[in-house]
């Protein structure tokens, strides 16, 4: 036989049953030494670690056979070349004997012993059959009383009851009122003690068991527990908290932050630079545990992330989709990259923190396209310290737009229509931080660059999409959800009312607003649930004709003509070859600069609404526009540009009334406006069918409609006389009348920015200013029956509501009567 352990288990087992074993073999079939065995039922083979299999078919425990042979368990395992051990951790009890050692060898290899008291060790703490094999007791067999002695020579040892570590040390703390740590392992204690700070663990630390009596040496201790960063030693964490919760009187968790790459535990954390002064902060400012399994009905529900890029709480959050790899293979992963830089991912990754630290809830279940997310590479960046400069980076968006657009006839110079279109594109990504955001309604003829600008856009903006009217209601609702910015080309089709899908419009119209949702039926495990989807995100629509009234309050139109510019008609913005930075890198940074400054946009936000000077509806869809123009400004050195933009966006006012000519209340108006001209009264009383017609001939007059071709009728007038809380006037036997004074008339004109001629007739002389005070008067009161929504007695209400009725959208049907 050889010193193998097969050769000893062998030699063994041949003495006990007469037989001789052929060594030049690795199994064996052979008779039981515990049972009465005729059939051998013994099998005996070797691993492929060195290791000897036993096995017995009638069911004798490998224990039993090795006892009986005269071994221990030990016996069946290659011997270990442990070496010197790397640190020994002694525990003694309160009256100063040693009660047992703990062994520390390379790789965490952890063995444990105690004194025989004849000045050796018998290895391992439980009760049970040991033998002496020259280097101390090594355990036979596991056994809770000496009743049944093994064959040989063996001695029965009791189990060693197990105490803390540092147990005295503990219990003079905790009479002194000293503040007691909690750690996993004996040498975040010895690190912890090193520094002035009482600490111990439990013999096992996360791999052993808290035992009842640990809580009688902390009993009224101000306790703080500090757990290893991954869930083994949370799950001991918790265990211990709840162990001491009735029995301390403090009992605190402390999670470390700032760990360095790899590491998860205090002895990583204080070796990484942190200070014994900083330790203490933290201990001071530890939060009282709160039991994870104990149910309690919240206040509210908990803050989660669902958009990919968001403000909850107080911290702004980016979330992207990255490529890990993990040995030989690679997955997609979501990963979430914090403001301060902290990174957040479900694998592991140096450097990055658990999901379950986030501190938040996340729900993000779809994947957008990779060219625009956050690349890896930009969150790398982020995460390691480096910031893209704010002025820079407008500069590249506006260099951009400038290279593919032609603004040369629009509402404003080449460089403002230009600055006003980069400007929004990075307000797309601070979109959370504004509570409305405007659309862009590019607007011109076939072949104008209407849909170049859409894609120019779309290739910068957050989430950018190009949406077709072929595109699904499906994909639509998942992706204004995430907030992501939707161009709608060649919006007629999807606007029209009798052939679009509803759910589309109905998500389109909606939406301008933060906190806006819109709900839909949808099927889940062969059933309909309700989906709430937060419609909020930014929009662009291009189309030949001008938006309607609900979509113009909400809308910044950019009127466009073809370019006689053939580098900028014939550049491709989908072929990065013609872009004059690159895209990738501007992206990245794009998303860099939402992530960092979401938050502070909040308050040039706040600033703004004080400095602007439209007002009102007017203000509304240039807001998010002039926010980012201010901070960049007033913090980012882009000197003149807020100033610039706020020019812009009055002179837009200017030309509105031009460029939404054909609104049916703004037609209204300069129908009214005749018709006072030709009565030379101060009161108009008047017939639906007599304005109705005044409005077609003007609609005809201004080349709104063609010759002939109706623009209203008298049913959507009356619905807008209604709309505009008009007076009703004694109807005839035929008509329906309305009523309204100059005065009235005056404040509506420029509630719309219009000028009109009856301000100059009448008696009263009235500019727009005493137009406001007088339609006040009592004389021109709204009757009590009319006085709905909250309009106080005495005051005419202008109501330019959103939700205005749809029908009052100009009809050419030629179809319609009077109401």
């Amino acid at each position: 036989m050889n010193d193998k352990p097969i050769g000893t288990f062998l030699k063994a087992l041949g003495e006990q049953t007469g037989e001789t074993f052929d060594m030049t073999q690795d199994a064996w079939q052979t008779r039981c030494p515990v049972h009465d065995d005729d059939k051998a039922s013994l099998s005996v083979r070797i691993a492929e670690d060195g290791k000897v299999l036993v096995n017995c078919h009638a069911g004798c425990a490998t224990t039993d056979i090795v006892s009986k042979l005269g071994l221990t368990m030990a016996d069946l395992f290659p011997p270990q070349e442990r070496g010197e051990p790397e640190a020994v951790y002694q525990y003694y009890d309160r009256d100063g004997n040693l009660r047992f050692e703990k062994l520390r060898y390379p790789n965490k290899k952890f063995v444990q012993r105690r004194p025989d008291g004849d000045g050796g060790w018998i290895w391992g703490l439980n009760a049970g059959w040991y033998r002496n094999n020259g280097d101390g007791y090594r355990l036979l067999k596991k056994a809770k009383t000496p009743d049944v002695q093994p064959d040989g020579d063996a001695h029965w040892f009791p189990g060693v009851e197990r105490i803390l570590y540092r147990e005295p040390e503990i219990s003079d703390a905790v009479a002194e009122g000293e503040t007691v740590c909690i750690v996993e392992g004996e040498k975040d204690a010895d690190n912890l003690v090193a520094i002035g700070i009482e600490a111990t663990t439990s013999p096992g630390g996360a791999g052993g068991k808290w035992e009842p009596r640990f809580c009688e040496i902390l009993k009224d201790a101000r306790v703080v527990v500090i757990p290893d960063a991954d869930e083994a030693g949370r799950k001991y964490a918790n265990t211990v908290c709840a162990e001491l919760r009735d029995v301390a009187s403090e009992v605190r968790l402390l999670e470390l932050p700032d760990l360095p790459d790899g590491g998860k535990d205090v002895s990583d954390w204080l070796g990484a630079g942190h200070t014994a002064g900083d330790l203490t902060t933290l201990l001071e400012a530890a939060p009282e545990w709160e039991d994870p399994e104990v149910a309690q009905i919240l206040d509210d529900f908990p803050e989660e992330i669902r958009r990919p890029l968001c403000l909850v709480g107080d911290d702004a959050y980016c979330t992207t989709w990255v490529n890990v790899r993990v040995g030989n293979d690679n997955r997609t992963s979501s990963t979430i990259v914090r403001a301060d830089g902290s990174q957040f991912i479900d694998a592991s990754v140096p450097g990055c923190r658990p999901f379950a630290a986030l501190g938040v809830t996340h729900s993000l279940p779809h994947v957008p396209p990779a060219s625009k997310t956050w690349s890896g590479a930009g969150a790398k960046r982020y995460v390691n310290g480096e910031r893209p400069s704010p002025a820079d980076v407008f500069n590249r968006v506006l260099s951009v737009v400038d290279r593919f657009m032609d603004f040369q006839k629009s509402v404003g110079s080449q460089r403002e229509i230009a600055e006003l279109v980069a400007l929004y594109i990075m307000a797309t990504y601070l979109v959370e931080a504004f509570p409305v955001i405007g659309y862009l309604w590019p607007n011109g003829d076939k072949g104008s660059g209407k849909t170049q600008l859409l894609l120019v856009v779309t290739q910068l903006a957050f989430l950018g999409e190009l949406i077709l009217s072929a595109g699904t209601f499906a994909t639509l609702r998942d992706m204004a959800d995430y907030g992501a910015t939707l161009a709608f080309d060649d919006c007629e089709n999807i606007m029209n009312v009798r052939s679009a899908d509803p759910d589309k419009r109905a998500l389109f119209l909606a939406g301008n607003r933060k906190g806006v949702y819109v709900t839909f039926k949808e099927e889940r495990g062969g059933c309909w649930v309700t989906r709430y989807v937060n419609a909020y995100c930014p929009r662009l629509f291009s189309a030949i004709r001008l938006p309607d009234d609900v979509l113009a309050s909400r809308t910044i139109t950019i009127p466009l003509v073809r370019s006689a510019d053939p580098n900028k008609s014939r550049a491709n913005p989908l072929d990065e070859r013609y872009w004059p930075c690159d895209r990738r890198r501007l992206i990245d940074d794009l998303y860099a600069l939402a992530l960092q400054n979401l938050r502070a946009m909040q308050e040039y936000d706040a600033m703004n609404v004080e400095h602007a000077r439209l007002i009102g509806r007017d203000f509304e869809p240039w807001r998010a526009v002039l926010g980012v123009a201010l901070w960049l400004d007033d913090a980012c050195g882009v000197e003149g540009l807020y100033d610039q933009m706020q020019d812009l966006s009055v002179r837009y006012q200017s030309e509105r009334s031009v460029l939404e000519e054909n609104s049916p209340i703004r037609i209204a108006i300069v129908a009214l406006d005749q018709m006072f001209s030709v009565a030379d009264k101060d009161l108009l009383e008047f017939a639906t069918q007599d304005l109705t017609e005044t409005m077609n001939r003007v609609a005809e007059e201004k080349e709104v409609t063609n010759a002939g071709e109706p623009f209203t009728d008298c049913r959507r007038v009356g619905l807008l006389m209604k709309q505009q809380r008009l007076r009703r006037a004694q109807r005839t036997a035929q008509h329906k009348r309305w009523r309204i004074s100059r005065d009235q008339l005056a404040v509506l004109a420029q509630a719309y920015s219009m000028e009109i001629t009856i301000q100059q007739h009448g008696s009263n002389g009235t500019n727009g200013n005493m137009a406001q005070a007088e339609c006040r008067d009592a004389e021109n009161a709204v009757p009590a029956e009319m006085n709905k929504g909250g309009i106080s007695e005495g005051e005419q209400k202008v109501d330019d509501s959103p939700h205005a009725p749809s029908g009052i959208a100009a009809d050419t049907s030629g179809k319609g009567g009077e109401e």
